[in-house]
């Protein structure tokens, strides 16, 4: 009877050991998979032009999102820069209709007049992690990328009405259930005018800089370095002679 017991306890361990196998390989799977898929669902909710990932997009591996301190406009003309908003630590700003702007803050999406440089709370929630854009054909709602940390899902995405505050899931589970996240290889709608891409370069302060595709193919043409003081990231357009972008000290 202690033989049989012993072999049913063994039998119990092995399937508990292949199911865990057979967990993690599915996970190794999707986080190995989801980049393309993830792409390609982002490029139809936002509008973004999916050559644009396929030739700017590089995958730089998953670091700590990095925050700063103030929002920043810049003429690109004048070369004047200008203090929109002191947030004392924001990130993954998006603009709205072109008059205001979305941050997150770790309280929160807070929305920030042009005009006047107020802010204001929209959305009061724990665990964003990034704003991508509004969404097409659906301009009430932005799209947010939020961290899980429970279950398969690692981050998850969501949609969120910065009139309302309403916040709710959005997305197919299996394209948008993500177990990391690389934001430094994230284009987002606002960063892309005409053929000109904003970005922030890979080192630790990185400079901004502007790409510029060919129309034909969105390939690369050429970079061009914008001077900005250390620490500047976050990149987007406000128009084609304004850009604004977060700072940290």
């Amino acid at each position: 009877m202690r033989y049989r017991l012993t072999f049913y306890f063994f039998l119990l361990v092995s399937a508990s050991a292949c199911i865990f196998a057979q967990s993690q390989a599915e996970k190794r799977s999707k986080s190995q998979s989801w980049p393309a898929a993830f792409e390609a669902w982002l490029s139809k909710v936002t509008g973004i032009n999916p050559s644009v990932y396929r030739n700017v997009a590089r995958n730089r591996g998953v670091t700590q999102r990095p925050t700063g301190t103030a929002l920043v406009r810049r003429d690109l003309i004048s070369g004047v820069d200008q203090t929109l908003w002191q947030c004392g630590n924001c990130w993954s700003p998006i603009l709205l209709g072109g008059e205001e702007i979305a941050v997150l803050k770790e309280d929160g999406v807070w929305v920030v007049s042009l005009q006047n440089k107020t802010a204001l709370q929209a959305i009061k929630a724990a665990g964003l992690r990034e704003l991508i854009s509004s969404i097409k054909e659906q301009p009430e709602w932005v799209l947010v990328v939020r961290g899980e940390q429970t279950g398969d899902c690692e981050y998850t995405t969501w949609r969120a009405n910065l009139r309302s505050g309403a916040l709710e899931r959005f997305g197919e589970a299996e394209t948008t259930c993500l177990l990391e996240f690389d934001f430094r290889s994230l284009i987002k709608p606002d960063q892309v005018r005409s053929d000109f891409v904003l970005a922030t370069s890979e080192d630790d302060d990185p400079p901004l800089h502007v790409t510029k595709l060919r129309s034909s193919t969105s390939t690369v043409e050429s970079v061009v370095v914008l001077p900005s003081g250390k620490g500047a990231f976050d990149p987007i357009w406000l128009g084609d002679s304004a850009i604004a972008y977060i700072v940290k000290p």
